[in-house]
């Protein structure tokens, strides 16, 4: 049945079927660059979307990160506002260093072992004072000197934890017994230093005001007493 239907629909076109055919070839080839212009108008339009919607998911991220460190950078701020409060509560004295440390030493003078003075400075949000070269050291110096002429202040190096000759810093940094950071008999020592924990017992790290011609650093039994001075 439908074969006879195509018959005589072909039978209906006879000569013209030529003509037909090439009609619709160019239909189609029409069809076909038209079908082309609006697919590449397409593509064209999502590729403009996807860029559209790449940036403003980076300027999402770039938003969230600004967001975030404003964020970190508020809490940092409140926990120096923080610190800073207990330490005048404390009774220490904030001293703003031109490196932009903050540094805080006992304002009446009162003097403890080194442990006294790690719990003291931690209840205060604070921590004992590190130094790494002979700038920071200065720095500090210039802090004491000025706070007062005559004291002996525990920065937080020691061998508490390793024993003997191992000197480390409060953030883990080593202090070699090497290091030029220490007082020698060539700036005017009786000994090299250091030299107490030759003794086999906990020593522990200082320098003083009183010999501002050396500034550089001595240890000590940590037992003994010296200026509670903290850092934020």
């Amino acid at each position: 049945m439908i074969r006879t239907n195509f018959d005589n629909f072909e039978n209906s076109i006879g000569g013209h079927s030529s003509h037909v055919n090439d009609s619709i070839k160019y239909y189609l080839q029409d069809t076909s660059s038209e079908v082309g212009k609006q697919t590449s108008l397409i593509n064209e339009m999502l590729h403009l979307l996807r860029n559209e919607f790449k940036g403003i998911g980076t300027n999402f991220e770039e938003i969230k990160k600004k967001q975030e460190g404003l964020d970190v950078f508020a809490r940092d701020k409140l926990k120096r506002f923080d610190a800073l409060t207990n330490a005048v509560n404390i009774k220490l004295k904030p001293v703003f260093l031109k490196s932009g440390r903050i540094v805080a030493f006992r304002d009446d003078l009162l003097e403890t072992d080194f442990s006294s003075v790690k719990l003291v400075c931690e209840n205060a949000g604070m921590k004992m004072i590190t130094v790494h070269n002979q700038s920071e050291l200065d720095e500090l110096q210039d802090a004491a000197e000025n706070f007062n002429p005559s004291i002996h202040v525990w920065l937080s190096a020691s061998n508490m934890d390793d024993g003997e000759g191992n000197f480390k810093w409060a953030d883990g940094t080593k202090l070699d017994t090497k290091s030029k950071l220490w007082l020698t008999k060539e700036l005017g020592a009786d000994v090299n230093q250091p030299d107490d924990y030759k003794n086999g017992k906990n020593a522990c790290v200082y320098f003083d005001t009183k010999n501002t011609y050396n500034r550089k650093l001595l240890d000590a039994p940590c037992r003994n007493f010296g200026v509670v001075a903290c850092e934020l």
